[in-house]
């Protein structure tokens, strides 16, 4: 399903014309977004999720810290009680 390249065989930049650089970044570009949507397939990731997680830390991450932080322990601490919070196990979930 994606393409395979013989690099030794790819000259360098300045021995090929722009549009063949051009079709070698396409190509590339296009195989690299083809496996990354094979391997989100692969491990059941969704990238909606990561947004979720992100905006639910953002919005919660004061709730958990009460003083101003003086390591990032703290902020881990704070990080994985809203984890928990949220109902995951850590080791299972989640790897902080």
């Amino acid at each position: 399903m994606l393409d395979v390249y013989n690099l030794d065989s790819v000259q360098d930049s300045g021995h090929a014309v722009w549009t063949v650089q051009k079709q070698f970044f396409e190509s590339a570009y296009s195989n690299s977004m083809l496996l990354k949507s094979l391997l989100q397939g692969a491990i059941g990731y969704a990238e909606g999720e990561t947004h979720n997680l992100k905006d639910f830390i953002q919005a919660n991450l004061r709730k958990a810290v009460f003083v101003v932080p003086d390591k990032e322990i703290e902020i881990q601490n704070g990080i994985e009680s809203l984890m928990v919070g949220r109902g995951m196990a850590k080791g299972t979930d989640y790897d902080a």
